[in-house]
């Protein structure tokens, strides 16, 4: 990732809501002629605050065109790979090639192609590669795969296999594997692709392609435990701890944005942001994205003071002076007029004062412990009713069913959850619920793991309505197994 320029810093610096002043800078950037340079540093600013990588894939990518250099390409690339987004990456070969016609760039933009599955364009781009004199290994059976029979294909996937597996050399056994893969889909044998992909990811675990296709494809199927293997996959082969944080990031950050088992995506982003503090990493660019994720989901479920602590939490290990100030001006814009938070808001207003005037470092670790100890007195938001006890904040994915008695319009929802208990639980969704109605939810809270997850089927009736917010429910007759993950995730209560 580019630093960013000391101008640009201090415009963010100047702004409560980054994410509002990169949408801003964005949109100025996007309506008018703009320098290669201003487009880095927003490209860059994307990537460090916010957690959706196509923003500063499409930055990137404009940069280059206006002039920037080779490099803008490669994180644009990178970027598009982790994000499964082979669209991107095959425009970006296509204005590489655009810029300085290179054989190989042809071959790169009809591979992508294939793994974007536009199979009809990808046709067109692997004839214009051989027309140019592309005579790789890789174009002639892509070429060979478009216009055959199902006998054929087969007997093409036989061979390619039979060269793949023999071999001792692990790049080269991934790369003749995944070009199988490919065979494979241009066929339409989806489970000969994906059981070719899982080989070459065997094969050679940092397998970014391989990866990236898989994972869009149990994504979009809302295949779990697939999702799952995966991702284990890539954590275990981190070799050091900032891979282990990437690995844990990209996963965590996917589940959230994908609505997929979002608890156990949250639960990722907390284990990423834990080891970077463990290991007292000083240089995480995509902290701040993940601390924004994060709070972003602890105050849609109504609990603001753990958004808080989170952000005290951060500040009380070293940090650069952007991630600084993006926390202080995260805690403000969180604490607001709060009366709770007065103390907190007073503290973080003098120490983003002491940020813009001088060096941060020396008033990071006080200005912390305020914060800390002030958030511990806090009451969380309203939520259930007083009489139910013993509740705790644990994140979970809650499906809801209502019942016949609530208008067809409603339907199901996805919604959040905090202040769990054996009894009860308060709801933050989207639909809008009468007071005493009875509802039933599917929960899935998380397990003894990062990984696992424990599905629950609850019915309660909601009894405390907060506008705005979410509902207070009370559990009718909570399951036994649902009580025991409960006291197993709060042993302290």
């Amino acid at each position: 990732m580019f630093p960013l320029s000391s101008q640009y810093r201090q415009l963010l610096w100047q702004r409560d809501d980054w994410s509002l002043a990169l949408e801003e800078l964005v949109e100025e950037l996007s309506s008018g002629p703009a320098s290669s340079e201003a487009l880095v540093e927003a490209a860059t600013a994307c990537e460090a605050i916010v957690p959706q990588s196509q923003l500063a894939i499409s930055l990137y990518t404009k940069a280059f065109a206006a002039g920037a250099g080779e490099e803008c390409c490669e994180r644009a690339i990178k970027l598009a790979q982790q994000c499964g987004d082979f669209a991107a990456i095959s425009s970006i070969a296509s204005l590489r090639y655009a810029a300085a016609p290179a054989p190989h760039l042809l071959e790169a933009h009809a591979v992508a192609l294939i793994d974007a599955g536009d199979m009809s364009a990808a046709q067109n781009a692997v004839g214009r590669a051989l027309r140019a004199g592309v005579e790789s290994e890789l174009i002639q059976a892509l070429e060979s795969a478009f216009g055959t029979d199902d006998a054929s294909c087969s007997e093409l996937l036989r061979r390619l296999e039979a060269q793949a597996y023999p071999m001792r050399d692990a790049t080269a056994k991934a790369n003749l594997l995944l070009t199988a893969a490919r065979v494979a889909a241009i066929g339409k044998r989806p489970r000969e692709q994906e059981t070719l992909l899982l080989s070459a990811l065997e094969a050679k675990p940092g397998e970014a392609t391989a990866f990236a296709i898989l994972e869009r494809m149990w994504l979009k199927a809302g295949e779990w435990d697939r999702l799952s293997v995966l991702y284990r996959m890539r954590t275990n082969s981190a070799a050091t701890a900032a891979e282990k944080v990437e690995a844990y990031r990209l996963a965590g950050t996917r589940l959230v944005l994908g609505s997929v088992r979002q608890a156990t995506g949250i639960r990722l982003l907390q284990q990423a942001i834990a080891i970077v503090y463990q290991e007292e990493l000083e240089s995480v660019p995509e902290l701040v994205a993940m601390l924004g994720l994060l709070t972003d989901r602890l105050e849609l479920a109504g609990s603001g003071p753990s958004a808080i602590r989170l952000l005290g939490q951060a500040l009380a290990h070293p940090r650069s002076e952007d991630e600084a100030m993006w926390i202080v001006n995260r805690g403000l814009w969180l604490a607001g007029d709060d009366p709770a938070f007065r103390r907190t808001v007073t503290n973080l207003e003098v120490l983003r004062t002491t940020l813009l005037a001088s060096e941060p470092s020396l008033l990071v670790a006080p200005a912390t412990t305020e914060i800390d100890g002030e958030v511990d007195h806090c009451n969380h938001p309203p939520g259930l009713a007083d009489g139910v006890a013993e509740r705790a904040f644990v994140a979970a994915d809650v499906a809801i069913a209502v019942r016949a008695t609530v208008s067809s319009s409603a339907g199901r929802a996805h919604g959040v959850t905090r202040d769990l208990s054996e009894t009860g639980l308060f709801l933050a969704c989207e639909l809008v619920l009468p007071l005493g109605e009875a509802i039933d939810l599917t929960i899935l809270l998380p397990g003894a793991d990062d990984w696992s997850l424990s599905e629950h089927q609850l019915t309660g009736d909601i009894v405390r309505v907060v506008e705005g917010i979410g509902y207070g429910i009370r559990l009718v007759c909570a399951p036994a197994s649902y009580c025991a993950d409960i006291r197993a995730l709060c042993p302290r209560r």
